[in-house]
């Protein structure tokens, strides 16, 4: 121990240092608190779910931030050896870079939640992989810098380590082709937008709702309520069907009417169809289309086509009313629908027997 250890002038400057180091040691969650309190006071009035979200996110890395920057700040006044000076001067200040860039890496994780708040205006709106997107990228740079950062604090010719790093990346991207392919798939993907999050996409016979768009695959669940993780490159140069984006879904059918319907009650049956495609507030004035279209093999075919709600379930619902109402009011007016039929044709042959041949239709 050195001889001046207990001077006055020397240890009162170490135990002010030890105070401030212990009192930050147990003031430190508080004084975060006031932080966030302060820098998001007007969050926490309007939105207090979000604030408290901000809050849990930033609490635990501004405190320690608050005290690896006092005990970097105090620790001049301990008078250390200069040789152990600066090894605890960087050791320190590596704890004080990693606490800084640690409140900004989950600072930047709140990116997509504040771009992705419901009360900003239209205009102002980014989609959820944009978002996405911003994220992960401000996460990238900050966790880049941080590195650098920490590396300046122990390496005295950094560019010469960037220079080899520069050479190494370079061996890296050309192992990495595929990676890269599929980052660029998904920066098109943002940059086209051909689905969001949440949409009903179809593509090269697959079809499912996109669950999240990530920097090399897009996660879909099919309809068996699997995951399907689709490489972005694959999906960026395929033609994607998005379901979301229909307006309107189309119905179209066939009614196979008994060949016995007289002409007049085909017509009258035609135009009551009309009517009540028309009539239904569910169904599209201008996309109905109703026609006695051919003669099939064992029935007159009328052609039913409408549009109605985009939503699956509600089309189905739809259809389900309509097709009701078309049978009621084919019982109504008497008019038998055709069903797969079988013709027996007897003849007499020269011998004076009969055959009798048979002809099927499965129309």
């Amino acid at each position: 121990m050195p001889p001046d250890f207990f001077e006055w002038t020397v240890l009162a400057p170490r135990l002010v240092a030890v105070a401030f180091v212990v009192a930050l040691l147990f003031l430190r969650t508080p004084l975060a608190k006031l932080t966030v309190r302060i820098l998001f006071a007007r969050l926490r009035r309007r939105n207090a779910d979000r604030y408290t979200r901000v809050r849990s996110a930033l609490l635990r890395p501004l405190s320690f931030f608050f005290l690896a920057g006092t005990a970097r700040a105090v620790l001049p006044l301990l008078s250390i050896p200069a040789p152990y000076e600066r090894v605890a001067a960087n050791v320190l200040s590596t704890l004080f870079l990693l606490a800084a860039f640690w409140t900004l890496y989950a600072a930047a994780g709140l990116v997509a939640s504040l771009l992705l708040d419901p009360e900003r205006a239209a205009p102002g709106k980014v989609d959820a992989n944009a978002a996405n997107y911003i994220t992960i990228a401000l996460k990238a740079m900050v966790f880049v810098f941080a590195i650098f950062a920490v590396l300046s604090r122990w390496v005295t010719d950094i560019s010469g380590l960037v220079a080899g790093l520069g050479i190494g990346g370079l061996a890296l991207a050309l192992a990495a082709q595929d990676t890269a392919s599929n980052l660029f798939g998904s920066i098109a993907i943002m940059v086209d937008k051909p689905f969001e999050i949440g949409d009903w996409v179809e593509f090269d016979g697959f079809a499912g709702t996109v669950v999240a768009v990530g920097l090399r695959s897009t996660k879909i669940r099919v309809i068996d309520q699997s995951i399907l993780s689709v490489p972005n490159s694959k999906l960026a140069s395929s033609i994607v069907s998005n379901g979301a984006l229909r307006s309107s879904r189309r119905v179209a059918f066939h009614i196979g009417l008994v060949y016995a319907t007289p002409a007049a009650a085909v017509a009258a049956f035609v135009e009551g169809v009309k009517t009540l495609l028309n009539e239904d507030p569910e169904v599209e004035p201008d996309s109905v289309l109703v026609a006695f279209e051919k003669f099939a093999a064992s029935s007159l075919e009328v052609f039913i086509a409408y549009r109605t709600n985009p939503d699956y379930a509600e089309m189905l619902r739809v259809r389900e009313k309509i097709n009701l109402a078309i049978l009621n009011m084919a019982r109504e007016m008497e008019i038998s629908m055709a069903l797969p039929s079988i013709s027996l044709y007897q003849e007499t042959v020269r011998d004076g027997s009969e055959q009798q041949t048979e002809e099927r239709h499965a129309d």
